[in-house]
C-alpha cells in the first residue's frame, strides 16, 4: 500500500491574494508575498494559531497578523 499524508490547510486571509505557495509547517505559516515594488519574498509567520481569525495580511512581503 501507499501511505499519503494530506497537508495542513492554510488559514483564511487576504494574505491568499498576493502570496503563493502557502504551506503551513508545525506552528508557522509559510509562503512568497509580492512586495511593493512587486518583487517575491519569502516570509514566515510564526505561531500562527495564535492570529485572530481571517486577519493574516501581506504587509509589503511579510505576514502579520491581529494576535488573540
Amino acid at each position: 500500500g501507499v501511505l499519503t499524508c494530506d497537508p495542513q490547510p492554510v488559514p483564511a486571509g487576504s494574505y491568499q491574494q498576493t502570496c503563493v505557495d502557502s504551506r503551513v509547517d508545525g506552528r508557522n505559516l509559510r509562503a512568497n508575498c509580492r512586495k511593493m515594488d512587486g518583487t517575491m519574498q519569502r516570509t514566515r509567520l510564526n505561531n500562527f494559531a495564535q492570529c485572530q481569525a481571517n486577519t493574516i495580511d501581506n504587509l509589503d512581503g511579510n505576514l502579520a497578523c491581529d494576535r488573540q
